[in-house]
């Protein structure tokens, strides 16, 4: 009866560790995204009369703060209209992140424009073909990680800083409301990224008896047709979802190997013991 307990209480110990370590709230604290949630690509960019948007991991003007909302003139202590869209980061493909009817208030040239994200530096996926973009002219496909930035993927296009990059492209400010935008290439993931949401167009038609000119909102669907094929219950397609639900369920697989050898253990132990018995 003695050995029977003691049997027992290995077996709850060796379950508890188990589950202590591979489990759901034993995989540590470790934040792969930084604070931000997910994998993201900002815009980052910097005047030479401090007109600015630093990158997401400043410690006092990035991701969180008021100010890495906006593009900040620093002379006037307020935020410019310049409207800025980042990018989700979710696969592999081409991304784009932008600065649209950008008003930089007066500043003559940059002193950087550079790519930002919370990708590691150290990590599986990569950057390339970083490309700069103003007013529907490329400026540079030419593009450098960061030197003195050691954790993240900070791709420049323009830095006056780095001797190695001074004076090498055009660095002048585009009038205020000109667009302008940097597109890369993004691999390392294993899957495709999600397709894009479909965008609305506005367009003007003539209708009958209303008047005058009426818009109409028109869904204009961005993204090729996904085939679909539905079998045993699966859902397949050529985004690869299938392959992105295997990655995910990779995750799983600790909680149940350890248990499983250890009930497999205990099972083993408890033979031995009835068998001597």
């Amino acid at each position: 009866m003695k050995k029977i307990s003691v049997l027992f209480m290995v077996l709850l110990l060796s379950l508890s560790f188990s589950l202590g370590v591979y489990g759901e709230e034993g995989q540590g604290d470790s934040d792969p995204y930084s604070g931000v949630g997910a994998y993201m690509g900002f815009f980052q960019v910097q005047t030479s009369s401090w007109v600015y948007r630093n990158p997401f991991d400043d410690p006092n003007t990035g991701y969180g703060s008021d100010i890495f909302e906006t593009v900040y003139n620093n002379e006037t202590d307020a935020a410019t209209s310049t409207i800025i869209e980042d990018t989700l980061i979710d696969g592999d493909g081409l991304y784009k992140v932008s600065l649209l009817e950008a008003d930089f208030e007066g500043s003559t040239d940059f002193n950087m424009v550079a790519l930002s994200t919370n990708l590691p530096l150290d990590g599986s996926i990569a950057i390339s073909d970083v490309s700069l973009h103003i007013g529907g002219r490329t400026i540079t496909k030419d593009y450098a990680q960061k030197n003195d930035e050691k954790d993240y993927i900070m791709m420049m296009l323009i830095n006056q800083y780095d001797s190695d990059m001074k004076d090498t492209v055009n660095n002048m400010v585009p009038p205020a409301g000109t667009d302008m935008w940097i597109e890369f290439t993004v691999s390392g993931f294993g899957y495709d990224k999600a397709p894009e949401e479909p965008e609305e167009v506005l367009e003007e038609s003539n209708q009958e008896g209303s008047g005058g000119d009426q818009a109409v909102l028109e869904t204009e669907e961005v993204v090729d047709e996904v085939e679909t094929e539905v079998s045993d219950g699966t859902v397949e397609n050529d985004l690869g979802q299938e392959e992105a639900d295997a990655w995910e369920s990779q995750d799983q697989l600790p909680v149940y190997i350890p248990v499983i050898g250890v009930l497999a253990l205990a099972g083993l132990g408890l033979l031995v013991f009835i068998k001597k018995k």
